[in-house]
């Protein structure tokens, strides 16, 4: 019997090759039990799955205990059907294959003969019954019909149970508590992230919304965010996948184009006028086949013009103030000159609030050809290839708030090439190989240089001057196998992956400066000044390896069991020349050229163990636990070390140099105080990596309708945090290591903790409708800030415990939904079904879509812009607070905010008490709607009007307060959550036209 066991059910694998599956993050599952009318299992059932889309089949036969599996099916449509001779042939329709999930199907057999056939409805459970994975899918179908402002997917990220919006960024997307730079992103299963860091490809946030691809030719999206398996890694915290579509048997093709004209949009609130925004978005898809069931084509063009108008709002220099520093520091007028005049006057007569509008170019170019091949019943391909082009010009502030000096600009060029390459191959019946290549790159330009320093004047929010020339080039070349063998009741599932990662790089100079305060503006006080040379150009390189081994074991009918160990070892990063030297904190020195930055971490192993039990037909029982390693982003290794064998970098601070002002330039004459900046790492330093744990239940209410309630919990260890340990005494002035000014050390000393509770609905189309919400109460304390957004350094090096406190995503409550309904009016529904010709064309095919995201208000550090302690530190210092005052204002709005009686200047020689990430600022609600009117045009051909309503109610969401005590707005709101695409914005109307045949 055992060899029966052996052979049967290994049958299930040729589905890896007729259906063509792309690697392990690019596929699905379904598996399930054969019973007989009297719920005996069915041995030896035939069970097939047609692709719907390519009419390839492939064969399962159940096992002795009924089992039978599918481990590796493309993401699609089938129809399953399960037969056996002495009973009639059970057909399931509509069976939906999502990437990275596993439906469960059973059949039960009625006697009869194998001809006759039941046809039904898919019997899939709205719930996931198998995997302990918890996450969030977005098929076709919702991709293509909810509004999406920018039409970027990055967005469809933020309905997943656990994600936040803190921004308006693209890259900042935040699941569970957990840091921007712990997720991975993929493309049919290719790395799609900006290679030097681990953010999904953009536009470096400056109004670029394609990213690596067109929304059009993304056929599902899915996020991971705990408890997932070892085949999946490289990441402390999500997994994104993403798949694209393919061609099919049947010729597709689409022309659309989206509008967009600030005549039908509503004014931003803080803006004294409506600024310039006119969009266009167009472009095509074609698909088909070139050989009938063998060889099929999906190409995609689109393109995106946006002149997008700005609105800058802050405060600048009164003239009063301009007047004063003229008579009293002349030699500061290159500075003045970046100053705009003051719009309106506030309480304070040396400071002007300043409103402006702008407007920024955008040009994006995105193409897409993707080829499937099946070679024959045991091998199938497909190749793919993306390029997306952007360009940006305009002004600084669209992405840099506090940069609107008159000069401030931004010219940003860049072009991302994502390829991949997949093969799948079955062995025998045991036994299925897929094999993966690829690449991303990544080139981009920032020119945003200026002959003045970056300024920054503490009580003002305007920071005009250089923001330098950058340019980047990164690549990383991926290689991964993963080999799929079913033994019984068991799928085991064993591979690895490389990564070649490439990260070149060039600068121009780069200085900034501070004044503590406008009386030190007044009387030419530095508090610091910073120089950066040029980058003439230089390379940096790594591997990346990962490995392992998992099992899902069909304990039982009702009991799934997910086991596995992971481990991931990367090569320490390099120069491509080995000519760089890293500061050595054990010599005190640099280290000699070519030397290791640090000792490799070759001890991340990951094991990981989930359960999925369904105690009854309607009820599942998820857990899970586990280790996620971090892969150590390159960039970090490439952005500053390099830079130790360039001379002339230079930090400079009052404590070093009491009479220090503007021009700075004499001052880098002296030996002891010009000493060069220098970049390092401890000699050990650990990889970042998360404790994972849930526990979820789950109830099947209705035949397509779900609930789950999950406690998801994890502990973040190792978190990255920069520290500057050359700081001088408080006492005498002296640095501790004379040789240099500041020694920056990239440690790993931070740590975090969430708990959340996760509420989720799902009804899938019924009657026209298909809902989903999601509700999240959780709290992440944190003692380090997430360098995606903010600086990591501590107030303290020697008190680290003092930055516990709210992590700097912690948003407690947060609500999002996403509907499409189908209005049962016209021909074939409920209401006004009777109207013949034209009449029935206007009333059918109306359809309403919408999406919402609400949430509490995002933690804030309210920070102090001085330095009392003395020892030349100015980053992430805080104020005392006064005890028994109330931290916001008696009538908490964008005027006042935080009341700022609540808090007070430190003693000297001491550093401020007040708590790290102690407030909250304002909530966010916006719901996005969409109106649709399909028109069928005959033969198979039709046209699709949208009108999209973001922000249909107007609501003003507003940005954080001025969060610096010292700066005469503190406490106030200057801008909106977003202020140009994306959530929000102020509401912007949107016309689409589609034409699909």
């Amino acid at each position: 019997m055992l060899a029966t066991r052996e052979l049967l059910i290994p049958a299930a694998l040729g589905a890896a090759l007729a259906c063509s599956s792309a690697h392990a993050q690019t596929y699905g599952g379904v598996s399930g039990t054969v019973r007989d009318a009297s719920h005996a299992v069915v041995e030896g059932a035939k069970v097939a799955a047609t692709n719907l889309s390519t009419n390839a089949v492939v064969t399962a036969v159940s096992s002795r205990e009924g089992f039978y599996t599918f481990p590796n099916l493309s993401v699609g449509t089938y129809s399953i059907a399960a037969s056996n001779t002495g009973f009639s042939t059970q057909v399931q329709q509509g069976v939906h294959i999502n990437v990275a999930s596993a439906v469960t199907l059973d059949f039960t057999l009625a006697p009869g003969e194998v001809a006759q056939s039941v046809q039904v409805s898919s019997q899939a459970l709205a719930i996931d019954t198998t995997s302990a994975a918890l996450g969030h899918t977005m098929d076709t179908r919702q991709i293509d019909e909810l509004p999406m402002n920018g039409r970027d997917y990055a967005r469809l990220s933020l309905l997943t149970p656990g994600a936040v919006a803190r921004s308006s960024y693209i890259a900042d997307l935040s699941f569970d508590g957990l840091h921007t730079v712990h997720n991975q992103f993929s493309i049919d299963g290719i790395d799609a992230s900006r290679v030097d860091q681990p953010y999904m490809a953009n536009g470096y946030e400056r109004g670029a919304r394609l990213l690596t691809g067109s929304l059009e030719t993304v056929a599902e999206f899915k996020v991971q965010t705990s408890g997932y398996q070892a085949q999946y890694g490289r990441a402390a915290g999500s997994e994104v996948n993403i798949v694209t579509k393919s061609g099919g048997n049947h010729v597709h093709g689409e022309l659309y184009d989206y509008f967009r004209n600030d005549a039908l949009d509503a004014s931003n609130f803080f803006a004294l006028t409506k600024p310039e925004f006119r969009f266009n978005d167009f472009g095509a898809n074609i698909s088909g086949p070139i050989r009938h069931d063998k060889t099929f084509y999906f190409v995609n063009y689109e393109g995106s013009r946006q002149l997008v108008g700005i609105t800058a709002n802050g405060t600048v220099p009164s003239a009063k103030l301009i007047s004063e520093v003229q008579a009293t520091s002349p030699q500061l007028a290159p500075i003045l000159a970046q100053m705009p005049a003051g719009t309106a006057p506030t309480a304070n007569d040396l400071v002007d609030n300043y409103t402006t509008n702008a407007v920024s170019n955008v040009r994006e170019d995105t193409g897409s050809v993707r080829v499937d091949q099946i070679f024959s019943e045991k091998d199938a391909a497909f190749g793919r290839l993306n390029i997306n082009d952007t360009n940006t010009f305009g002004p600084l502030f669209g992405v840099t708030s506090s940069a609107f000096g008159v000069n401030d600009h931004q010219i940003v060029p860049i072009r991302t090439t994502n390829f991949a390459l997949h093969e799948s191959h079955v062995f025998n019946p045991h036994m299925v190989n897929d094999t993966l290549v690829g690449m991303q790159r990544w080139v981009s330009t920032i020119n945003s240089y200026e002959d003045v320093p970056n300024t920054t004047i503490t009580g003002l929010t305007i920071s005009p001057g250089n923001q330098g020339l950058y340019f980047q080039a990164g690549t990383s070349f991926q290689y991964g196998d993963t080999l799929t063998y079913v033994h019984g009741q068991h799928t085991i599932k064993t591979g690895g992956s490389v990564y070649r990662i490439q990260v070149n790089r060039s600068s121009s100079d780069y200085d900034s400066i501070l004044f503590a305060s406008i009386d030190d503006f007044i009387h030419d006080r530095l508090a610091t000044a910073s120089i950066t040379v040029g980058d003439p150009g230089h390379g940096t390189r790594a591997t990346q390896l990962g490995f392992f081994g998992q099992d899902t074991w069909q304990l039982r009918s009702n009991l799934t069991m997910d086991y596995g160990l992971r481990y991931d070892i990367e090569t320490v990063p390099h120069d491509s020349h080995y000519a760089t030297q890293t500061y050595d904190p054990s010599t005190g020195m640099l280290d000699h050229p070519g030397g290791s930055y640090f000792h490799i971490n070759n001890k991340n192993f990951q094991p990981r163990l989930g359960f999925a039990w369904q105690p009854t037909p309607k009820t599942v029982v998820r857990t899970a636990v586990g280790l996620f390693f971090q892969a150590y982003p390159v960039g970090f290794g490439s952005y500053n070390v390099p830079l130790n064998n360039i001379a002339g970098n230079v930090s400079l601070n009052s404590a070093t140099v009491p009479t220090l002002g503007y021009p700075y330039t004499p001052y880098l004459s002296d030996n002891t105080a010009a000493a060069p900046t220098v970049y390092g790492f401890p000699t050990h330093k650990p990889d970042i990596y998360s404790e994972q744990w849930n526990f979820s239940v789950a109830y099947q209410l209705a035949a397509n309708t779900g609930v789950e309630v999950a406690y998801v919990g994890n502990h973040g260890v190792n978190l990255w945090r920069e520290e500057d340990v050359n700081y001088a005494s408080n006492v005498t002035g002296v640095r501790p290591n004379a040789a240099f000014s500041d020694i920056y050390l990239e440690t790993n000393s931070g740590f975090s903790s969430y708990s959340g509770l996760q509420l989720s609905i799902i009804r899938r189309v019924t009657q026209g409708l298909h809902v989903e919400g999601a509700y999240t109460y959780g709290h992440v304390i944190d003692n380090v800030q997430d360098q995606g957004l903010f600086a990591s350094e501590p107030q303290n090096n020697n008190d680290i415990a003092a930055e516990r406190g709210n992590g700097s995503g912690d948003i407690r409550h947060n609500f999002s939904f996403n509907l499409l309904y189908d209005l049962p009016m016209g021909s074939g529904h409920r209401f006004l079904s009777t109207p013949l010709g034209v009449a029935s064309t206007l009333v059918s095919g109306w359809q309403v879509n919408a999406l919402g995201l609400i949430h509490s208000g995002i933690a804030d550090n309210v920070a102090y812009g001085g330095n009392s302690y003395g020892n030349g530190d100015f980053t992430n210092q805080r104020p005392d607070q006064v005890f028994g005052q109330p931290e916001y204002a008696p009538n908490r709005s964008y005027r006042q905010f935080f009341n700022p009686a609540a808090w007070t200047a430190p003693a000297t020689g001491t550093f401020g008490n007040s708590p790290r990430n102690s407030v909250y600022g304002p909530g966010l609600a916006q719901i996005d709607s969409a109106l649709v009117k399909e028109t069928p045009l005959g033969e198979g051909r039709s046209v699709e009007f949208r009108s999209e309503f973001f922000n249909m109610f107007n609501h003003p969401n507003f940005g954080q307060p001025d969060s610096t005590y010292g700066d005469a707005t503190f406490g106030q709101i200057f801008s909106t959550f977003g202020r140009t695409i994306g959530f929000g914005t102020s509401r912007q109307i949107e016309f689409a036209l589609k034409l699909r045949y």
